[in-house]
């Protein structure tokens, strides 16, 4: 349903990875879960401080995309905060 916010949310985490990982890095097979495991954390850390500092702190969206992350599309922002104003999300 929300395939189209990007890049905060992505559907096929494990295959950009593991083809990130393959092309870039020489990763041990022994590694795979941990190198996964510490991207997953910051990537959530990352998601938590955005919401945090951009949409738990503004009251209306007027508010939140004047105070947006220059490093995130405009269009891209407006997606994620109308994502996270639904009660079922909110709920998570």
């Amino acid at each position: 349903m929300f395939e189209y916010i990007v890049p905060l949310l992505i559907q096929y985490f494990n295959y950009i990875c593991s083809f990130s990982l393959q092309k870039i890095y020489i990763v041990p097979e022994k590694g795979v879960n941990v190198v996964y495991g510490i991207i997953n954390d910051a990537w959530s850390w990352y998601k938590w401080s955005i919401k945090k500092n951009h949409f738990n702190k503004y009251k209306n969206l007027y508010e939140r995309l004047k105070n947006r992350l220059d490093s995130i599309p405009k269009a891209h922002f407006k997606k994620l905060m109308t994502y996270w104003r639904y009660e079922t999300i909110q709920a998570r």
